[in-house]
């Protein structure tokens, strides 16, 4: 996906289906945007996450350590499955 072709400031029909890639694709090219559209659920959670981690390097590398060691927990359970 091209995110220099999605039109920020034009307003897009959202249809149900696409309202969720619409509001990620927002997200991923202009965080503050969509702080300010405070466009909810997940995408809120991801804007908390960023604005920590950016804030703080000893919070960054902590938070980066707990998700390698979730990601590993999880691929030993599905081995061992």
């Amino acid at each position: 996906m091209e995110l220099s072709k999605l039109d920020l400031k034009k307003r897009i029909n959202k249809t149900n289906e696409f309202k969720n890639l619409i509001n990620w694709l927002t997200f991923i090219k202009d965080p503050n945007l969509a702080k300010k559209k405070k466009l909810g659920g997940a995408i809120d959670k991801a804007m908390d996450i960023l604005t920590e981690l950016s804030g703080d390097e000893e919070v960054r590398k902590t938070y980066f350590e707990r998700h390698r060691i979730m990601l590993e927990e999880i691929n030993a359970l599905d081995t061992a499955r």
